[in-house]
């Protein structure tokens, strides 16, 4: 897993063969393919091993009830970082199920990470008074996603705002929008 995950943080998915992470292991190549059947597996693996620590991360500031809005940013940055990680190469959870090349048994740590870490913004949405936080939650995740794409690629030529007021700005129109008026 060590010399897997240096190697994606190198250079992405595409650099990540299975015979480079033996090499980086000091282990026989045989001996990766009795964990991971392919590559996909070690980055499935890997991710939900990212998710764990985002959802390990944020834990507390759910718990500590937050203002709405500080909790944007927070989540929005968090997901930023596993964004340029993880997000830009692969969409893992599409492909589970075995067309993808994926087993399924393979795929459900990373389902699981997911759901933990969607379970607890819902619950907090849920706390917030959001009326729909199941489509409120769809919003965050869309908002967060789009802008870690935009900040991690080449469309920040095109759009020069920096994250801290982008992330500001759009944190606190969601807060406007989903949040009930006192």
């Amino acid at each position: 897993m060590n010399a897997g995950r240096d190697l994606l943080r190198e250079n992405g998915l595409r650099a990540l063969h299975m015979r480079d992470v033996a090499h980086g292991a000091g282990i026989a190549l045989g001996t990766v393919y009795l964990y991971f059947a392919n590559k996909e597996e070690l980055y499935a693996a890997l991710y939900a091993e990212r998710l764990e620590e985002m959802f390990t991360g944020l834990a507390p500031v759910l718990e500590a009830r937050p203002d709405p809005r500080e909790f944007f940013v927070r989540f929005m940055s968090d997901y930023r970082l596993l964004h340029a990680e993880f997000g830009k190469d692969v969409h893992l959870l599409a492909a589970g199920g075995g067309e993808g090349g994926i087993d399924q048994e393979a795929v459900d740590p990373l389902l699981h990470a997911t759901t933990r870490v969607l379970a607890g913004i819902h619950a907090r949405l849920s706390e917030w008074g959001v009326d729909r936080p199941d489509l409120a939650l769809t919003l965050l995740w869309s908002t967060a996603t789009g802008l870690a794409d935009h900040f991690s690629g080449p469309r920040t030529a095109l759009l020069a705002p920096d994250w801290e007021d982008a992330v500001g700005y759009a944190a606190e129109k969601l807060a406007i929008a989903l949040l009930p008026t006192k």
